[in-house]
Formats: structure tokens, sequence, C-alpha cells
């Protein structure tokens, strides 16, 4: 949602209120600093409740496993790091490229990287290359692509928007086994601008990495395969703060239940780098092993999305003061999000002084009337693609009232929180409290359990 139409959206709520393989050395890069999670240190022992130390114990396990990884090419040295298995038989019959299980260990000073593929993998020019999320939302901030002559070819993006390209020496890389390559912090930030370097190698790194490996045929249009999105919190010194920081200080007084059932993305938190510059607001959808929302990747069609049509449920119980189902819903993109008229919307009174909005919903999925007293599990509608967004997703705010101008933080209860889409995801916290962020995926415990 842009910030033309949710000041719109505003002044609706207001009216009705009064009535998201080769190694090098580069002289030219500055010297990394060895830098932690811009949070400070905990001093006290984390809480069980939180699935905290459980954490703590994995990253100090994998860590120690990290720091004897030798760039060789050999599979032995990630025996016991965790990783993340892909189908086989998608990469156009190569067995070479194809992509088959990846693993991930983002160490104090570089990203450390394995791929295994279906059969020997390739030493061709270009073969293998990451698209690497480092700093947040959804999309990746820089792509490294291994080069035999040269080290690596490095591409750098904003807000999934390419900047620029150079080749760079500096990295590690060897294919044998398998492939693996070593990426130092210091060979990358010099080509951000320094507040993004700074998420790199200053003091405002965060928590965990997110790496997409793919492979690629010389002369040939398209990935010839998509592997499977890994993603690791930090292998450092624990412990520290496993959630990035908050952009403010305010505590969420309300906490609910998680309105869908499954596993979901949260894409875009408060103050997130696209819509939600100004506000405490949370957009969530469904991701697949890739890491995209739709099949086939960026699809035109709203049916190919994997949370069109899915089902809204209220997480409280509450009274309508607002419901609306009659906008068409548009196809999406994967710029900025389109004006798209008015939005499918449902807006429920908590109680309290406060009430959450939900919106986004497919035209004529709202089951619920102005007026109405609903339930906690009462259907609400399905997610769509209405108003002002780039493709289906639930946005939820909670306003303070009555004036219903201002945004205020919310929390999740009974949570499974997790960097990865599978479900033994080492990763993995249960929380009876989240105050949720950018770039984890969550389900209800209910579900989880079941």
């Amino acid at each position: 949602m842009n910030l033309r139409a949710w000041n719109a959206l505003l002044a609706v709520i207001l009216i009705t209120v009064a009535g998201v393989a080769s190694a090098g050395d580069d002289s030219k890069t500055k010297k990394a600093k060895p830098s932690k999670p811009s949070a400070k240190k905990v001093a006290a022992k984390p809480k069980d409740e939180s699935g905290e130390s459980k954490i703590f114990e994995e990253i100090d396990r994998v860590r120690a496993l990290a720091s004897k990884i030798k760039i060789d090419g050999k599979r032995a040295d990630w025996k016991d790091i965790p990783a993340i298995n892909a189908p086989r038989g998608d990469a156009k019959g190569d067995g070479s490229r194809d992509i088959v299980r990846v693993s991930v260990a983002p160490r104090e000073k570089d990203w450390t990287v394995m791929i295994a593929t279906a059969s020997k993998p390739s030493r061709d020019e270009g073969a293998f290359w990451f698209d690497i999320d480092f700093k947040g939302f959804e999309s990746f901030d820089v792509q490294v692509g291994l080069v035999r002559y040269g080290g690596c070819i490095i591409n750098i993006y904003d807000n999934g928007s390419f900047v620029r390209s150079e080749r760079r020496q500096g990295i590690q890389w060897a294919v044998g086994d398998v492939v693996e390559a070593r990426i130092p912090f210091e060979v990358v930030a010099d080509l951000f601008p320094p507040e993004s370097a700074e998420m790199l190698i200053g003091d405002k790194v965060r928590s965990w990495v997110r790496i997409v490996p793919f492979s690629l045929i010389g002369g040939k249009k398209g990935r010839t395969d998509e592997g499977i999105a890994v993603a690791s919190y930090r292998l450092i010194e624990t412990p520290f703060a496993l959630d990035p920081p908050r952009e403010r200080s305010e505590k969420a007084e309300r906490a609910v239940d998680l309105p869908m059932k499954g596993k979901w993305y949260l894409g875009q938190g408060p103050f997130g780098n696209w819509s939600h510059q100004d506000t405490y607001a949370y957009d969530l959808f469904r991701m697949d092993a890739t890491h995209h929302s739709s099949k086939p990747a960026d699809s035109p069609r709203l049916e190919d999305y994997l949370d069109w049509g899915a089902e809204v449920f209220a997480p409280i119980g509450g009274r309508v003061l607002r419901a609306d189902s009659s906008n068409a819903d548009h196809p999406p993109t994967r710029g900025a999000p389109v004006s798209g008229g008015d939005v499918n919307h449902v807006y429920l009174d908590l109680g309290r002084n406060q009430a959450l909005w939900f919106g986004h919903f497919r035209q004529g999925s709202v089951s619920v009337v102005e007026g109405n007293r609903v339930k906690a599990g009462t259907k609400l509608g399905e997610v769509g693609n209405s108003g002002a967004s780039s493709w289906p997703h639930l946005h939820l705010a909670l306003f303070k009232m009555p004036e219903g101008r201002k945004t205020i933080p919310l929390a999740l209860s009974n949570v499974r929180v997790s960097l990865n889409l599978i479900d033994d995801d080492p990763w993995t916290r249960e929380i009876k409290r989240w105050e949720p962020v950018e770039g984890f995926f969550v389900e209800s415990l209910k579900d989880a359990a079941k």
C-alpha cells in the first residue's frame, strides 16, 4: 500500500469512527571490523519460554564447526552443519546444475555457502550464483556470480531494483564434490552507500541472512535451476538479540492470534522500506521454498499466487465498524503498488480503545457486515489484491481509538517463528507473545501441532 493510498484510507476510517574457483585480495576494499547485530548484547540468561536458549546452543555448535570449513570443494566439512534439500530433476536435465542441497554459514566476517548438485557440479564460467538478503524486505540486496578468472561478479540491488555491477577479486570458491564459496563482507561493503554498508560491517548488522543459489548456462536466458532459499542466524558470540531492532521502542499493548491457518511470511513490518515507512503495519503472504510468492515466479495471474483466496478469520471477538467487499482485484505487479482503487477491508473494534484493520480482501469474499458482533474464529473474508497492493497479501494495522488516527504496535500470541519454510528448521522458536518483524515465517502453535 503506497503512502498516498494509506492517507486516503485514514480519511475513510476517520469518517467511519465519527458515525508490507579463485581467490584473491582486493587492495582497494576497506578492512572489515568484526561486527555483531546492532541490538545490545543480552546480559541475562534468555527465557526458555521464548525458545532463545535452544537457538543459542545451536548457534554455538554450528559456529565451532563453521570455523573449520576449508574451501576445497569437499563435502566433509559440512557434515553436521544445517542444510536444506531441494527437489531433483528441475534443471532441464542438467545434473551438474541441478541444485539438490544448500547450506549457509554466515560467520563473523563472511558468508560461507555450500551447494550440492545431482551429479558432479559444473565448472563452467558463471554456472553458479547467489541472491543474498542481508538488510531487509522480501527482495535480495546483492547477487554474486562465481567466475573462473577474476573471482566473482557482484550485482547490487536497491529494494529489488538493479543498481550496478562490478567484477571483484577477494572471494574464495572451489568446485569438487560440491560447490563452496566464501564471500568476505569487505569485498561487498564498499559497493554500497554508507547506510547499507553499516548493515554488513558496521553497527547495524542484522542478526540473520538469507541466501538463494541458482544456476545458469552461459549464453542462455533464464535460470537453469532455482535453488532452495536458506536462512541462518549469524554464527557469532552468543547471546544476542535474535529479532532485528525495531525502529521505535513502543511496546504492543494488544496480542492476538494469527488470523490465518498455516505458515505465513512477514514480508513487510512496521516502518518498512516500501509502504510502511510511517506506520505500524504488517504484510503477510505465503512463500514457496525458492522464496517466491507465486508459481511460476512473478506470475501475472492472481490465481497463481500461493495465498490467493486463503481464508482470514477474526483473531479476537469484536464489533464490525466497517466492511467493504465491492472493489475489483487488479493484476499483480512486481514494482511499486498501483493505486488500484478502493480496498476491500474489515475494520474490527476490539474494545479498550483499539480497532484492527484487515485489508486487500478478494472481491465478494467479505462475509461480515457493519454493525455485526463476531466471535474469535469467525471467517472475515479471503486474501485478495484490491486497493494499493502489488500482489495478494493480508495487511494488518491496529489503530488507537476513538480518533483512529494513530497506528500502534501489535503482537501475535502463541506462535512458531522460523527463518526457513521447512517444518524442522533448526532456527525455530515457540513464542507466547511475539512483536512481528519482517523476514520471518510465522504460524499458530495450534496449527504447528497438527
